[in-house]
């Protein structure tokens, strides 16, 4: 399911697990997927994702952009259950995360959750 289809559909999937595709980014430590780089800074149009220990996890095996407050900003997939709640600031969060998968140019990182 991309990011737009949560947003549009009238019957968004609150409590099921899914498979989220769209654009990861992390900035400040927090990590968010959108749909495309004009919703970046939109928490209306983002995704939380939590996950206590995202940031130490990436780190370990993605690369991260070095220079600025985005420490990442890729496409990605990944598969949790989305909720409803409000979480730092977005209209829902995504939670009970696994197979985060992040596409960077030619390559393709697992992140271990």
């Amino acid at each position: 399911m991309q990011v737009s289809e949560v947003f549009s559909s009238k019957s968004i999937p609150v409590g099921h697990r899914i498979t989220l595709e769209g654009i990861f980014v992390m900035s400040c430590g927090i990590g968010c997927f959108v749909q495309n780089m004009d919703d970046l800074g939109d928490k209306e149009k983002s995704i939380f994702i939590e996950h206590p220990d995202l940031e130490n996890k990436l780190l370990s095996c993605v690369p991260a952009f070095g220079g600025g407050k985005i420490s990442y900003c890729d496409k990605a997939k990944i598969s949790g259950v989305l909720n409803r709640e409000f979480s730092e600031g977005f209209l829902c969060k995504f939670n009970g995360v696994s197979d985060f998968i992040i596409f960077r140019n030619d390559a393709v990182f697992n992140v271990k959750l």
